[in-house]
This record gives C-alpha cells, structure tokens and sequence, in this order.
C-alpha cells in the first residue's frame, strides 16, 4: 500500500469470488482497487476518481461488471431562522479531496469558520456572505476542526497532524496563534466553551477534559465521545453510545452524575457531531436526526424542559449535518445538496493477475 493511503468503504466481491474491491484515497484520488483474497498477487487498480466523486455503494454483476453511484455534493453553510428562512448562503469551495470536518463555527459579525482538506492537509477559512472565503491563520501548519468561539475573538481548534496535533487557540482578528496546549490531541472528537471563554472543554478517546484556557493541567470531567455546553457553563450535554444506539446526557460541567435525556418518538439521534454552540441560553439544543421517511439528516430543536421537538425546515433534498446557534439566535447549518447518478464500467480482469 503507498504511503499515505488509506481504504474506505463501499466493498464489493468480485464475480468469481477471487477479490475484494474497495476504495483507496490516495490525496485527492480515490482508486477503486481489487485486492486478492489469497494475498498472493499485487493489488489492481480498477478505477481511479477524483475525491470529491467518490462512491457511496457498489457492487459487481454475474458478467464482473462494476455498478456504482457517482454522487456529487454542493455543500454550503445555511443560516436559518428557526423558523426555516434562508438569511444567507456561504458555498464551501468544492476541491478534489471534498469537504473538511461537518461542522461550522458562527462568529458575532456573519461570518463562519469551517476547515477543508486540500493538499493533503487541513485548513481553516473565514467566509462570509457574497465573499470569497479567506485563509484563517497566519500558519503553514495543518489546522482543523473540532473547535469553538472564546470570548475575546479567539478560536480554539486543533493544530498539527499525524503524531503530534494539539489544541491551540488563535485570534480571529489577525490570525496569530496565541497559545498551544500541550495534551496530545490525536484522539479529540469534540471541543466546546462557555460565552466566558475561560474553560475549553473536549472528548478525547471517550472521555470528556476540561482545559483552562490560561494553562494548566487538563481536568477529567466524565464520559462521553461528543459534547456541547450551554453559554452560562453550567452544564453540558454529552453523547454516547449503548445498547439501544446514540445516547444524549446532561451533566455539570464541574462533574458529577450525568442524566439521560430522552427525545420524543419519531426522532432518532445521529452519528454526526453535535455543533460546539448547540445549546442556547434557554437550554434548547440543536441535534442532527432521523426522522421517518425522510432519507436526508435534518436538524432538529429538542427542549429537555418541556421534552418537545420540531424539525427546523430545510430546502428539498438537503442534508444537514450539523447545527448551531448564532450569536443574533439563528440557526447556522453545515448543508450538502446531494445528487447522485448510477453508472455501469466493464472492466477485464483477464491477464490483471488477481488470483
């Protein structure tokens, strides 16, 4: 396998059972590939696309011909009054290598911060409605999200890649970064903080820290792979998983026993991320679903106190994969337009050495 590639789904076996298909990134490349069962003969390359066309499903036909799915995805930041009106539209440049993290950060003028991989490597941009969106820092270092708005104008986010990332904290009025800490952040899964800015918290490796935003040690808060805490800081609201799928918990942000909360029949939580500024100052959370029949992921606002949900309307055939609340109260969701097309390769396998 060349270095620095990585197999995803979908798989698929061959007609005569002597291969496994399945899709190699490569960079901005994504390889459809027959690899031998037997482990006796070099791996094929079948097909190659560029990232952002890679196959969501596939499969192969009695004849050995190759079915699968071109999907392309416009993908966009929303800003949404509760209510479902479009206030504005940000595009999220469409690069070889596809979208970064599914998550936005809205900042108190309009604008939002997203991360998008390119060049194999990850970067934050700033855009803003009916602007080109700008490079965020001042940085040739990798940089991506999860991450969340501190009180002052700074970002918390992760920087670095591969063995040595971690959560620094940068101004997002020149772009400098202003400090690093030094956990090490390989295994962070989420990242969120109070309007006061003084605490980062984050899951890492299934577990939920507090970090001080002016140094120290991290604190060990509880568990969870995925959180949110509400402005005030008291508490937070916590994602994992059992038995009977995703789960959502309250718990003090100081620590301590965490509550479950249940959603209303008809909803069904998610595996996207919940937004780091998915809780308002009343307590209602915004949580990506499953709604029945319905194929996309919408969002949906979830009052614990009154245990009421309502689905916040979104345009035909648009997923949500995550959202927000804004600094002025309305809703700022990460949305992809999905359209998708079957196609049909004939590929010989004969002379291609797989065995």
């Amino acid at each position: 396998m060349a270095a620095g590639a990585t197999l995803r789904e979908p798989i698929a076996i061959t007609q005569d059972g002597r291969a496994v298909l399945i899709q190699r990134r490569r960079d901005d490349t994504v390889d459809t590939i027959a690899v031998p069962r037997s482990g006796s003969a070099s791996i094929q390359t079948l097909i190659s696309l560029p990232g952002v066309a890679a196959p969501i499903s596939q499969d192969v036909g009695p004849d050995g011909s190759i079915y699968m799915d071109h999907s392309g995805f416009e993908r966009s930041i929303l800003t949404l009054s509760p209510a479902g009106t479009i206030q504005a539209e940000i595009p999220i440049p469409q690069l070889a290598e596809g979208g970064g993290e599914h998550t936005v950060i809205a900042l108190p003028d309009g604008g939002v911060v997203f991360s998008i991989r390119r060049h194999g490597r990850s970067e934050l941009f700033l855009g803003r409605n009916s602007a080109e969106p700008q490079l965020l820092l001042n940085s040739a270092e990798s940089a991506s999200l999860p991450g969340a708005l501190l009180a002052g104008g700074n970002l918390a986010f992760i920087i670095g890649a591969g063995v040595d990332p971690h959560i620094a904290i940068a101004s997002l009025h020149d772009g400098r970064i202003l400090r690093r800490f030094p956990a090490d952040a390989r295994s962070v899964t989420a990242i969120s903080a109070p309007a006061d800015g003084q605490t980062v918290y984050y899951a890492s490796a299934g577990i939920i820290w507090a970090q001080p935003t002016a140094g120290g040690d991290p604190r060990r808060i509880g568990e969870g792979y995925d959180l949110a805490v509400e402005p005030g800081g008291k508490f937070l609201y916590v994602m994992r998983t059992g038995a009977d799928g995703y789960q959502l918990f309250r718990m003090p942000a100081a620590g301590g026993e965490a509550t479950r909360l249940n959603l209303p029949p008809g909803f069904n939580m998610t595996p996207q991320p919940l937004s780091p500024a998915a809780v308002d100052r009343d307590g209602r959370v915004l949580i990506p679903v499953n709604v029945l029949n319905v194929f996309f992921y919408q969002a949906a606002l979830f009052d614990p106190t009154r245990n009421t949900m309502k689905l916040v309307p979104a345009p035909p055939r648009v997923v949500i994969l995550s959202a927000g609340w804004t600094p002025e109260g309305n809703v700022a969701a990460f949305a992809v337009r999905w359209s998708s097309s079957l196609w049909h390769y004939r590929i010989s396998m004969q002379n291609k050495g797989v065995r």
